[in-house]
């Protein structure tokens, strides 16, 4: 883990707080008034529900960026038992074949097919049709 660090001089920088210890499924940190009533496990099953969604949907966002890093980051929540592996597999199974499967075995598969780099262009109004970098 040697990206810690690093993370943490730049929440430091950024003027983030760390909160040492800080379990998300401990039912402590369910602040939410209308889940007040609940009981101590309702409570402690509420906080699992709410963390494994919140893992689903940040496996799924990452996906759409930089789905290589899906499966690890997928494994280190399994890992801690905050998504199941049935659940993982299913989110590796809805990401682009392409970008799974052939990325780990050929590096330059990310970039074939952008060749245009169309998107790279920015219009010069004070040069007639021009483009430039």
């Amino acid at each position: 883990m040697s990206y810690v660090p690093e993370v943490i001089s730049l929440l430091a920088t950024a003027k983030v707080p760390l909160v040492d210890g800080f379990d998300p499924l401990d039912p402590v940190n369910l602040a939410d008034p209308e889940l007040q009533h609940l009981s101590q496990s309702a409570k402690a099953d509420k906080c699992a529900e709410l963390h494994y969604s919140r893992c689903c949907r940040a496996l799924s966002r990452l996906g759409a960026g930089r789905p290589h890093l899906v499966a690890p980051v997928g494994k280190y929540f399994s890992s801690h038992g905050w998504i199941d592996d049935d659940s993982l597999s299913q989110i590796l199974s809805e990401l682009p074949p392409s970008s799974f499967a052939s990325r780990g075995r050929d590096p330059g598969a990310a970039f074939r097919g952008d060749t245009v780099m169309s998107d790279a262009l920015v219009s010069d109004s004070t040069s007639a049709g021009s483009h430039s970098l």
